[in-house]
């Protein structure tokens, strides 16, 4: 059972990766990119609500995008 579980979970985040991504490619960034600013604005938020914002919620995405493209300008 524990490797089932293993490939669901992979699953699940390679969903949310790729949701994550593609609203950030609309925004003109890469998904490393984003990522690596969210760390650089100390803006801790995980991927499963990244995923539901870039879904459910572009305009709060947005600004958060916003401020991952600043802090990466520094």
């Amino acid at each position: 059972m524990p490797r089932v579980k293993r490939g669901v979970t992979a699953r699940a985040r390679h969903k949310k990766v790729l949701r994550i991504n593609a609203a950030v490619r609309e925004l003109g960034m890469s998904y490393s990119a984003f990522m690596s600013g969210l760390k650089k604005a100390k803006i801790e938020i995980d991927r499963k609500v990244l995923a539901d914002l870039a879904v459910l919620d572009k305009p709060a995405f947005a600004k958060i995008a916003g401020q991952v493209k600043a802090s990466l300008a520094h």
